[in-house]
């Protein structure tokens, strides 16, 4: 080969020095899909987390489903079957695993009824529907009284969009009676009617928080943002 001139070598430098950058810059950017993919899906996109709906008149965000807890943190979203066997301490612990906590009995009444001014007896308005949400009324011949997957009842939803309010599970609250030895519970389950899935009981009820009762299960709130 014939030596190279200093302008020739300066030329080969300079191509060989673009084909380099050029390799390096030609690996493809994340895509806006795959920066979606990394987001969390507890982020907020508004003031509530995308599984919960907001209740301006309670100043709460709440889970539109009843909690699943899957490897002790609560998840909410539809379409599946709910944790209803759980104690008061395995719901509380679940909501705090989760970044949340349990909804105070005037949160969780005030997604159900409704605004003061304006109480509901049920999630979906005064007269009770059968059939309507999963309770022991309005069931065919052929049906059994069982737990439904979450938001299955496309009708049992309340105007702010929660589902399941009212009957499928009990759920836990986070208050307490005046001995502070039990904890209190709402909405009724798949297996009682009329008088006991109302948003606002006559009698509060209240079980022990360390036992896992069958029937019973939650959903978690959290301040709006």
């Amino acid at each position: 080969h014939l030596p190279l001139r200093g302008s020739q070598l300066g030329l080969l430098i300079r191509a060989l020095l673009c084909v380099s950058i050029a390799a390096c810059s030609s690996e493809p950017a994340a895509s806006p899909r795959s920066e979606e993919q990394r987001t969390p899906p507890s982020e907020r996109r508004g003031p509530c987390p995308e599984r919960m709906a907001l209740v301006p008149h309670a100043n709460v965000c709440i889970d539109r489903w009843e909690a699943r807890i899957e490897d002790g943190r609560a998840e909410a979203r539809p379409d599946v079957l709910p944790s209803a066997i759980t104690s008061w301490n395995g719901a509380r612990a679940a909501c705090e695993a989760a970044g949340y906590r349990l909804c105070t009995v005037a949160e969780w009444q005030g997604a159900c009824a409704g605004p003061e001014d304006g109480r509901r007896v049920y999630p979906y308005g005064d007269t009770y529907e059968p059939g309507r949400c999963n309770t022991a009324e309005g069931l065919g011949p052929e049906e059994r009284k069982a737990l439904d997957r979450t938001g299955q009842r496309a009708r049992c939803v309340s105007p702010e969009g929660v589902f399941d309010l009212s009957g499928n599970a009990y759920e836990w609250m986070a208050d307490s009676d005046s001995t502070g030895m039990t904890r209190a519970l709402g909405g009724g389950n798949f297996s009682v009617g009329e008088e006991e899935v109302v948003c606002i009981r006559r009698s509060p009820l209240y079980q022990p928080p360390d036992q896992d009762i069958d029937g019973i299960g939650f959903r978690c709130c959290t301040e709006p943002s």
